[in-house]
């Protein structure tokens, strides 16, 4: 379990699909993580899914990305504290401590100030 402005928290996943039955046309399942589960920390900064279908969690340690179902730390990011997440498509902007980064399937490339 993590904190949010002081606040005890862990990521929650929320996932709606439909169902096929009668009486309701969705069922909606939870659940939950915390660095147990592969997260790289117990407070989440953010939170981003691409267009492919990938969940990223931007933790003070690092990068995750859901992967059927099992958290996997992104190694070129680990270590570094990540603060915002943008996805752009099937990539994924990534906010640093250490500058902006570009995550795609091929590479993870870093842009720094001139």
């Amino acid at each position: 379990m993590g904190t949010y402005r002081g606040w005890p928290c862990l990521l929650t996943l929320v996932f709606t699909a439909a169902s096929a039955g009668a009486d309701s046309p969705w069922v909606e399942t939870r659940t939950f993580y915390t660095n147990a589960e592969g997260l790289p920390d117990t407070e989440v900064l953010a939170v981003a899914a691409t267009s492919g279908g990938d969940v990223y969690v931007g933790a003070p340690k690092g990068l995750a990305r859901l992967s059927r179902g099992q958290w996997v730390t992104v190694p070129a990011l680990a270590g570094t504290r990540v603060e915002l997440l943008v996805p752009d498509g099937p990539d994924l902007l990534v906010a640093t401590s250490d500058g902006l980064h570009r995550l795609s399937a091929k590479a993870a490339t870093r842009f720094v100030k001139p």
